[in-house]
């Protein structure tokens, strides 16, 4: 019989896990906007180059261990899981961390052709330390749905971190004010995160426990390998034919645009696999939730982008300077490219929970190997960074279209259903858009025309979705967290 999860607790969940990255967010949104004004794109593109790096790298960083622990069914976990996993961790950690200080680094630096990535690569790669200290905590946590405390610690430590890379920003530190505040946030967490879970490891180690939370693990693992190599082609491709300045106007963009859509993603996937874990024996209920999930998505992301595609021109060379101006064109069509995700996001967390990481890992490898390659890869070549873009937006379409196939193949979450609840929240977007272009083309002022799409956008989606927004506002001015 299934589990039910209270919708008090599901809304709870999102409402702390997204505090905790807007906060997270914000803080490293103020960084980027400090040093955007500081430096030049060239900057950005450097540790652009060492970022693409380190996230192959953090793949590896805990072989799946921490999805396998929150999806374990509750009769079929034990202590004993908890000690291997985080010994497990400790000294896989270590290995990864001496391979990516001896090799990657080095490896960034020929490839290309910049030699500070010696140093930046290995630096970043710290956190690789830490985060497993902190593993088995943040399992048991997310497993329990603790989401306040997960924020609580969150938003502490990147509060911290950011105080530390602010102040680096301004007294001349330049790029490694990122690579600090990257480091400081994951050593600052590890004795919070011990005194709230209360979890004291043992040094005890059980090969069975361990091989049933690799088996889960490595093909998580293997899908989230494919999924950065996805969201990361593009990076690898511009910084190699293109150079510096070009992967730092076009990192520019992508952080406007799909890694505000990931984030967001990350929300949801944190609160629901272990929602969707409890679930996972009762289809019909699953199928709604996750309906439920894609609207609500929809309803928060679709309007932003669109925003995004409307008032980028005017705005991006205001903040920032005249020097990001060529982001603007590819800010739109990375916009569309986010849109189009919408119709299917979550789907992973999804597939995760119901067990079908072999299906996952299929499909990653495929939209990887014949969407996404090929297209940026293409596109780059012929078009330079406007082809890039395009190429991605492409990719995301057929992958798109793709995943729909999946979904009804194997969970049996027929296209039309997904299109049907995908569909209020773009035609919110698209009546909002349209309304205020015409509005700023020819009456409104800028400064006018934004708080007009806004109430726009609140306004179509009370008389469209009524019942989700006043269900969302109730909660909101009752805060019911009952934890």
């Amino acid at each position: 019989m299934a589990v039910v999860v209270g919708k008090s607790r599901i809304f709870s969940g999102m409402i702390w896990t997204t505090i905790q990255t807007l906060v997270n967010r914000s803080l490293g949104f103020l960084v980027k906007l400090v040093l955007a004004r500081l430096l030049f794109p060239e900057d950005f593109g450097v540790v652009g180059m060492a970022a693409v790096f380190i996230s192959f790298i953090n793949v590896f960083n805990d072989l799946g261990i921490g999805a396998a622990l929150i999806q374990r069914k509750k009769e079929k976990l034990r202590e004993a899981h908890y000690h291997t996993a985080f010994w497990s961790g400790i000294v896989w950690s270590i290995l990864v961390f001496l391979i990516v200080s001896f090799l990657i680094g080095p490896l960034a630096a020929w490839f290309y052709d910049v030699s500070i990535l010696k140093l930046i690569v290995p630096a970043l790669s710290l956190s690789i330390l830490v985060s497993p200290i902190n593993l088995v905590q943040k399992a048991q946590l997310t497993r329990d749905l603790k989401f306040k405390k997960l924020a609580y610690i969150s938003n502490l430590s990147s509060f911290l971190a950011a105080i530390i890379a602010l102040i680096m920003a301004f007294t001349g530190f330049g790029v490694w004010a990122i690579v600090a505040n990257a480091v400081a946030t994951n050593i600052i967490a590890v004795p919070f995160y011990f005194m709230v879970s209360k979890y004291i490891p043992k040094l005890a180690w059980d090969k069975t426990c361990f091989q049933e939370i690799f088996g889960f693990g490595i093909y998580t693992t293997a899908n989230s390998l494919f999924g950065k190599i996805t969201s990361n082609i593009d990076y690898l491709i511009v910084g190699k034919l293109l150079g510096a300045a070009s992967l730092g106007i076009y990192t520019f963009a992508f952080i406007f645009t799909d890694v505000f859509r990931s984030q967001l993603m990350n929300i949801v996937k944190s609160v629901m696999f272990p929602v969707f874990s409890q679930l996972q024996n009762d289809p019909k209920i699953l199928k709604n939730y996750y309906l439920k999930v894609v609207k609500i998505n929809g309803l928060l992301v679709n309007p932003v982008m669109f925003g995004m595609i409307l008032f980028s021109d005017p705005l991006i060379p205001y903040f920032f300077g005249e020097k990001w101006i060529n982001s603007i064109e590819l800010i739109n069509i990375l916009s569309l490219g986010v849109i189009v995700h919408m119709l299917v996001n979550s789907n992973s967390a999804l597939f995760q929970a119901k067990g079908k990481v072999r299906a996952q890992l299929f499909i990653n490898i495929f939209q990887t190997l014949f969407f996404f390659v090929p297209a940026i890869v293409i596109g780059t070549y012929l078009f330079d960074m406007v082809g890039t873009a395009y190429g991605f937006l492409i990719a995301k379409i057929l992958s798109v279209i793709f995943i729909l196939i999946m979904l009804e193949k194997l969970l049996a979450i027929k296209a039309w259903s997904v299109l049907k609840v995908s569909s209020i929240p773009l035609l919110i977007s698209l009546i909002s858009f349209t309304l205020v272009y015409f509005l700023k083309s020819y009456i409104f002022p800028v400064y006018l025309a934004i708080p007009t799409y806004a109430l726009s956008v609140l306004v179509f989606s009370y008389l469209l979705e009524k019942d989700n927004v006043m269900f969302l506002v109730n909660k909101v001015l009752k805060r019911n967290d009952k934890e």
